[in-house]
């Protein structure tokens, strides 16, 4: 009845509960252990967590090994605070399956909450080289704890990796032409804004990065090309209508 209702979030998160049961309707010999995870899974899925913990620690009292479960548990203990227990959680899944991408991934987040910053970057590494999908978040950490550790070269490719995807945003775009130019890889920075330009021509962010990014890299009259697009579509930006008083000088 929730799904064939109005209501379009309620209608999302009811998908994702049934799709507990159907995937439970495809093993018919499974066990309700099985069943009990998979619900588990459902409700974290629908940041339900306190729901899905008592369910989860029934199934860990009579399937000590069930790495799955393990692996939820540690996901619903770290989202609700509790990064301590998430990492027992965690590892314990990792001694039944260590080179389980998600198990990876959720570890390197638990130590980038802990702040243990190389364990979280050796983590996340490993999830990354392992073939985690999708892989954006996981970038996004690693970069995050490589900045924090002064690893830049290892910050920059994942920000290159994030904002040269099909699938990038515009603050993908933002990150990386940021960090680059703090990094002093002007051409670098150069080659990702022109990428952004060429995919939403009409922004004003993304001719702002052209505009920063071609004058860093001493390219003038691309500069100048591109703060004068700012205004054309943005005419209250200041901080174009600076750049090219300066330009200009």
């Amino acid at each position: 009845l929730v799904i064939a209702g109005w209501d379009a979030d309620l209608r999302e998160r009811s998908l994702v509960l049934k799709g507990g049961f159907d995937e439970f309707a495809v093993f018919p010999k499974s066990t309700s252990a099985h069943l009990d995870t998979l619900l588990a899974r459902s409700l974290a899925g629908v940041q339900e967590c306190e729901l899905a913990l008592p369910l989860l620690a029934a199934v860990l009292q009579t399937e000590a090994t069930y790495r799955d479960a393990w692996i939820v548990d540690g996901f619903c203990k770290l989202t609700t605070e509790r990064p301590n227990e998430a990492l027992t959680s965690l590892e314990r899944a990792y001694g039944f399956d260590p080179e389980n991408p998600p198990v990876q991934y959720f570890l390197g987040r638990t130590y980038a909450v802990l702040g243990d910053h190389e364990n979280a970057i050796t983590f996340l590494q490993y999830a990354l080289k392992n073939g985690l999908t999708p892989a954006a978040q996981a970038r996004r950490i690693l970069a995050q704890e490589a900045q924090i550790t002064g690893n830049v070269p290892l910050a920059l490719e994942q920000l290159q990796a994030l904002a040269t995807d099909s699938s990038a945003t515009i603050d993908d775009m933002v990150d990386y032409v940021s960090a680059a130019l703090t990094a002093s890889d002007a051409n670098g920075a150069l080659d990702v804004a022109r990428k952004a330009v060429a995919k939403w021509p009409e922004n004003s962010v993304a001719q702002e990065l052209m505009g920063l990014s071609a004058k860093a890299a001493g390219n003038k009259d691309e500069a100048i090309a591109a703060f004068t697009e700012v205004l054309r579509i943005d005419p209250a930006n200041e901080n174009a209508k600076r750049e090219l008083k300066d330009l200009s000088e």
